[in-house]
This record gives C-alpha cells, sequence and structure tokens, in this order.
C-alpha cells in the first residue's frame, strides 16, 4: 500500500513545506527520490540554482501524520 510522502526542505529555522508530496511504497523510496532530486539539483542548476546554497539544507521528510520519517543532509544524498 503507497503512502503520501511530503519531503520538506529545512533551511537553518525555514522549513519549506512540501504541500502536494508524493505517494511511495515505503521509506527506502522515499530515500531513493531524495538521492535522485540532489542528482537533479547538480545537472540542472538552472532550475534549483547554485548546489552550493543547498549544502547547508536538509530534507525533511514526513508521512501522512505528520511523522518524520527520514531526515537527511542534502550532501549526504551523494553518498
Amino acid at each position: 500500500m503507497a503512502v503520501r510522502y511530503y519531503f520538506n526542505i529545512k533551511d537553518g529555522e525555514t522549513l519549506i513545506q512540501d504541500l502536494d508530496g508524493d505517494e511511495l511504497p515505503d521509506r527506502e523510496a522515499a530515500v531513493q527520490q531524495i538521492r535522485e532530486t540532489v542528482e537533479d539539483m547538480i545537472r540542472l542548476p538552472d532550475r534549483y540554482g547554485d548546489f552550493a546554497r543547498w549544502v547547508r539544507r536538509q530534507f525533511v521528510v514526513t508521512d501522512e501524520s505528520g511523522r518524520t520519517v527520514v531526515t537527511m543532509q542534502v550532501p549526504a544524498a551523494l553518498l
């Protein structure tokens, strides 16, 4: 059964909320989506801006109930 995951971005004290989310099968699929998004950030600077701006940010992924299921610094997604 798919779960809706919200890929919020934390920038310092500011949390930029993902209001739409994505339906994915599990937590591992959410982690994979983070990795793919970070690869796009590097590959598409015209869309995401300079990657250096993203280095201090992190993904805070929550499920439908608002529970945090993954917190990952943007650079960690490259490991």
